[in-house]
């Protein structure tokens, strides 16, 4: 049986940057100035628009203490736990079907280490493996995973939480095109892309990755090629 590994990015694809960022803004006006919070929601914005992911904890570094910083964060994942809905729409129901299909998943994520995680704890994502990784070029990284004879892929300890994992197929789900550059024949992606996307998002994709409005919609497309396989 042909074994699966879905590579799920965070920012946009399972998790809102508008409603994270949105807390984060929240929770900072509690502890800083007006002032401080709009240099943040600026910096914040410009990044976003870019494409770029900032780093938010060596942001907050650079002008709070330690100890501020991180009661800041904590307070961050304590109110998105209790009373925010940090997920983007259709996450719930395709994370159901992942696991009563029993399929392996995991997040990969581009940025700060501290801030993405705490974003993803927020969104009460926390319990998926993930591996933070520098670069927007997912298929790259999902190269390296390639085994020496080019059939199948190792995916790393970070997102099995176990041991390594050796697939047939890896899916990568992300919302920008840069993500899918270079992706290899062996595997498959989907473009996660709202119907006005931002400039960042956009560009050219292969032929192996389709484009779908909402993450749940990869259920439908799943489900039609196994029954054209079948």
């Amino acid at each position: 049986m042909s074994r699966t590994f879905y590579v799920l990015d965070f920012d946009r694809t399972l998790g809102s940057l508008t409603a994270s960022t949105s807390l984060l803004l929240h929770v900072l006006s509690s502890y800083e100035s007006d002032a401080f919070v709009y240099q943040v929601k600026e910096q914040l914005q410009v990044s976003s628009d870019a494409g770029r992911s900032l780093d938010m904890n060596e942001l907050l570094e650079s002008t709070l203490p330690p100890n501020v910083v991180k009661t800041v964060l904590d307070e961050f994942v304590k109110t998105g736990l209790e009373n925010a809905n940090l997920c983007e729409p259709g996450v719930s129901k395709f994370l159901n079907w992942l696991q009563l299909e029993h399929l392996h998943f995991g997040i990969v994520s581009y940025g700060s280490h501290k801030w993405q995680l705490a974003k993803i704890q927020a969104a009460g994502l926390g319990h998926i493996p993930s591996y933070i990784i520098p670069t927007p070029q997912k298929a790259e990284v999902i190269a390296g995973w390639q085994t020496s004879d080019g059939t199948k892929f190792n995916i790393p300890r970070e997102l099995t939480g176990a041991g390594m994992l050796t697939v047939d197929t890896v899916i990568l789900v992300d919302d920008k095109a840069i993500a899918f550059d270079g992706l290899n024949s062996k595997a498959r992606g989907y473009l996660v892309l709202p119907s006005s996307p931002l400039l960042s998002q956009r560009g050219d994709i292969p032929q192996n990755v389709q484009r779908v409005l909402r993450i749940d919609d990869i259920i439908m497309h799943e489900s039609y090629r196994k029954k054209s396989i079948d």
